[in-house]
């Protein structure tokens, strides 16, 4: 499982990415990364943080890292419990 500080350094990083064992399938962690990740998971790290309120009710107080899509058709935030580094 990925921490927060695995993707600090990925900042301004296009970086693939999967779910992890603790996003259930169909999960919107899940659907995120199938739809907007292209054919490979591939997103740009914006951003992390420990998310705070506003960003989305289930995120509040939990690390979370903020990607944009390559086709630039999606951005938002996805908790780093829920996503895992493809190298």
């Amino acid at each position: 499982m990925a921490t927060i500080q695995d993707f600090q350094p990925l900042v301004g990083q296009t970086v693939r990415i999967k779910a992890s064992p603790l996003a259930r399938r169909g999960s919107r962690t899940s659907e995120r990364i199938r739809v907007r990740g292209g054919s490979d998971g591939s997103f740009k790290v914006i951003g992390v943080t420990t998310a705070f309120r506003g960003v989305s009710p289930t995120l509040t107080g939990k690390p979370a890292v903020h990607f944009d899509s390559l086709d630039g058709k999606w951005s938002g935030w996805l908790p780093v419990e829920e996503i895992e580094i493809v190298a």
